[in-house]
């Protein structure tokens, strides 16, 4: 039987991915947390706590307040990202923001 960590995310976890996968995941934890963090489980762990497995959406200690906050958080830590990497993606290519392709984020909207 396989112990279980105290933290949700490891060294050994981000080692196995590849290095596009261990380029997206430290883009989602500098983005949550406003720098680039040294690897480690208890950075890992820290910068991506929104993400860990939990009962809801988001984990309860990432609720203070507004509980549709985390939960725009998360989503825009992700899509936020993703958006970066493929605009450099498509810069590489030679294509051209905003005259190629234009993408944009809209996180909070009032209904």
């Amino acid at each position: 039987m396989k112990e279980k960590s105290e933290y949700p995310f490891t060294v050994e976890q981000f080692n196995k991915l590849t290095e596009e996968e261990r380029g997206a995941v430290l883009a989602v934890a500098e983005y949550l947390t406003g720098s680039i963090i040294d690897v480690s489980d208890e950075n890992l762990s820290a910068a991506l706590n929104l993400m860990k497995e939990s009962e809801g959406c988001v984990p309860q200690e990432e609720v203070d307040g507004d509980p549709l906050a985390p939960v725009r958080r998360k989503f825009a830590a992700v899509y936020q990202t993703a958006m970066e990497m493929a605009e450099a993606e498509l810069q590489k290519r030679g294509l051209k923001d905003r005259q190629h392709f234009n993408f944009c984020l809209v996180n909070r909207a009032k209904l």
